[in-house]
């Protein structure tokens, strides 16, 4: 006898409803009114859907969610190799995985991650990045679901993270710069309120007032975008101001690569003019002209770590957070 699956997304889609009201209704939240309960549950009975929770114990499927959050690209040069060490590990153990990047859900309140992990039945999940902790993060945090943030603070019960020391990223480009007799340094950073972007720019603000060095509020430049163009557009808003910094550090190495560009077209010499240091290492940028200094962030002890420190908390470990140790490569721009 054939079995056909049906989907919550034929039931959502027949009940004139959203999928998530589907999942509240299979899983028995709250903020669904009576009638339509009634109508998702007559319609499931039509369509002969029934519920099956798995037993983890005794399941041969093994899935991890891995959630990406709405403004992280999935090519994030350093996010996928993050994720290629972390899906290697995993492989090994006998788990596949599952996305929820949720990038056509453009309402924070219409997100629930939790109800997602809840439907594919998922043995854990990594939360890569999530834009602030919007209430669905949350939500999944302070589950039952066994959880690793990587550059997201979680505090949950069967929660942790895994984020690079942003103090010391900022430090060593700092240091770089002053042991190197740069004074007058910029920062290039983003518009996003991002939690590890903010971080990094106190971290930054923070090294600039160790060493003595003046903060100038006029090159302080963001962009508002993930692109190396934002980077690109406010070198060029800054090439206009009346002063020049003689460094400058980029939150980011897409943005030293775009602001690189900007400094060409301008026919400033790099690092003779102005010195420029990024951050973690992706490879583009040893093959530039010339090749961009850049603070490390180890990703394949990162994705090793995340991984490990995941399968020990479905296994009912609690682990406190760790803090990666970054690097500074020195190449040719500081």
């Amino acid at each position: 006898m054939n079995i056909i699956k049906i989907k919550i997304k034929e039931i959502a889609e027949k009940a004139g409803v959203s999928i998530s009201t589907v999942s509240k209704v299979i899983h028995h939240y709250s903020g669904v009114s009576q009638d339509t309960r009634q109508k998702v549950n007559t319609i499931m009975a039509e369509l002969g859907y029934k519920v099956h929770y798995r037993n983890q114990n005794n399941s041969s499927t093994k899935c991890i969610g891995i959630i990406l959050g709405k403004d992280i690209p999935f090519n994030h040069p350093y996010f996928s190799k993050v994720i290629d060490v972390f899906k290697d590990v995993i492989y090994k153990e006998g788990f596949d995985f599952v996305f929820f990047s949720n990038q056509l859900q453009s309402n924070e309140k219409t997100k629930n991650y939790l109800l997602s992990c809840r439907e594919y039945q998922v043995d854990g999940c990594l939360i890569l990045a999530e834009k602030g902790m919007g209430n669905s993060i949350i939500d999944l945090d302070t589950s039952d679901v066994p959880c690793v943030g990587i550059d997201v603070e979680l505090s949950g019960d069967k929660s942790s993270y895994i984020m690079t020391d942003n103090d010391q990223i900022a430090k060593k480009a700092v240091e770089h710069f002053y042991l190197h007799g740069y004074k007058d340094i910029g920062y290039i950073g983003i518009n996003k309120k991002w939690q590890v972007a903010k971080l990094r720019e106190e971290g930054f603000k923070k090294a600039l007032s160790n060493y003595g060095l003046k903060i100038h509020k006029q090159w302080f430049v963001h962009g508002e975008n993930f692109e190396s163009e934002s980077g690109y557009e406010v070198m060029k808003q800054m090439l206009q101001s009346n002063q020049l910094p003689r460094a400058i550090f980029a939150w980011h190495d897409i943005f030293a690569i775009g602001a690189m560009n900007a400094l060409k077209e301008q026919h400033v010499n790099i690092p003779e003019d102005i010195a420029i240091i990024g951050c973690d290492d992706i490879d583009a940028g040893k093959y530039l002209s010339p090749p961009l200094t850049t603070v490390l962030q180890d990703h394949e002890k990162i994705g090793k770590l995340a991984a490990q420190m995941l399968m020990d908390i479905m296994n009912n470990k609690k682990l406190s957070p760790i803090q990666i140790e970054p690097g500074l490569v020195v190449r040719g721009t500081a």
